[in-house]
């Protein structure tokens, strides 16, 4: 229910991680304040440190990797996340098509 500067000054916590998630969180706030180099950086460790696909990580990586302009990985951690559990409310099948859609 706070800001994105809230959550961004709570994540700031897990910097220097290698806790997947915990990596994910500082991507996804950092990219919801417009740091999209420190997002892309994070969100490579969450990616790189999940233990099997997840949807929400993936679908995080995707759009910020679209960000950077990298279309290729956010095609295709995108399409992976189609099909990884993990699926939420915010990040459904029809979400993460929407962001393929876009790019």
């Amino acid at each position: 229910g706070g800001s994105a500067e809230e959550a961004l000054a709570i994540a700031q916590r897990f910097e220097g991680t290698e806790q997947p998630f915990f990596a994910d969180t500082l991507a996804w706030a950092y990219f919801q304040n417009g740091n999209v180099e420190q997002a892309n950086a994070y969100s490579q460790i969450a990616v790189d440190g999940i233990n099997g696909p997840n949807a929400e990580v993936l679908y995080h990586r995707g759009v910020i990797a679209a960000a950077t302009g990298d279309a290729e990985t956010a095609r295709d951690v995108l399409t992976q996340a189609l099909e990884a559990p993990g699926k939420t409310e915010k990040v459904s099948p029809e979400v993460i098509q929407s962001a393929l859609d876009a790019l």
